[in-house]
């Protein structure tokens, strides 16, 4: 069974979901639809970007995943389909493909130009339901990408904010919030292993060690290697964007000897 993953900032409101849902089922009733996402903040690429890379690879090879999150939609921004470490992405081109294009740089992606494997009449306001639904189902059938568009060399690669490592000093930033207010940053865990952590500065904070889990006896914040793989800051049983008043692109400074 084909598995096909949806995931964009359409919420569950306004029946834009189940209208990509209809179009998939209505041409192969038989795939298996997963919702990664669908409460990402309205245009927020960036954030959309993230969760899809942090959830994809959970999925088996050939999973078929629909990212949505489209302010260009009806412009000139190119839609694509995207085989990268055995799985599909279909999507348009504005950079929420970033952390998976960059990842592998030997990703095939094609421009989506085959208008066989749409819905018509193609409205210019609903590309998820027209274009990246229709596209999806038709590759869980057994479509193969490059019957779909031409190869694509000249895409949006997006802006993934650089991890700097100057002496014994790791320097990143804030690059999502989740829904509980921790902060997560783009610092990986790799870059903190055998290191020992003399301190974990903030603009407003210091933490003096890197935590397990997110207790914290202090009732201070807390920095650990969440889920995702990267360093957050967290405060226990609270939220803590909204009490620490950190933003997306605050500074994270690690300070280590070996």
């Amino acid at each position: 069974m084909s598995i096909i993953t949806l995931l964009s900032d359409f919420g569950a409101r306004d029946g834009f979901v189940g209208a990509l849902k209809g179009v998939i089922l209505s041409l192969n009733p038989h795939v298996h639809i997963i919702d990664i996402a669908h409460e990402i903040a309205p245009g927020d690429i960036n954030a959309g970007a993230f969760v899809l890379a942090s959830a994809y690879s959970c999925f088996p090879p050939d999973t078929i995943h629909v990212a949505v999150i489209d302010p260009g939609v009806g412009t000139t921004r190119k839609p694509l389909a995207v085989r990268a470490n055995s799985h599909y992405f279909v999507a348009p081109d504005n950079g929420i493909l970033k952390w998976i294009l960059s990842a592998h740089p030997d990703a095939f992606v094609m421009e989506l130009t085959e208008p066989q494997f749409f819905k018509t009449p193609l409205s210019n306001t609903f590309h998820g339901r027209d274009l990246f639904a229709p596209v999806a189902a038709h590759l869980s059938l057994g479509v193969p990408i490059a019957r779909m568009g031409k190869p694509c060399t000249t895409f949006e690669h997006g802006v993934i904010p650089v991890l700097r490592l100057e002496g014994k000093r790791i320097s990143g930033e804030i690059i999502y919030i989740d829904r509980f207010g921790n902060l997560v940053s783009n610092i990986p865990a790799g870059n903190l292993r055998d290191k020992n952590i003399t301190g974990i500065v903030l603009p407003r904070h210091t933490i003096a060690r890197l935590s397990s889990n997110y207790r914290n006896n202090d009732n201070g914040p807390v920095a650990l290697i969440g889920s995702h793989g990267f360093l957050e800051i967290a405060l226990d049983g609270q939220n803590a964007n909204e009490i620490l008043h950190y933003g997306i692109g605050a500074a994270i400074d690690i300070y280590f000897t070996e």
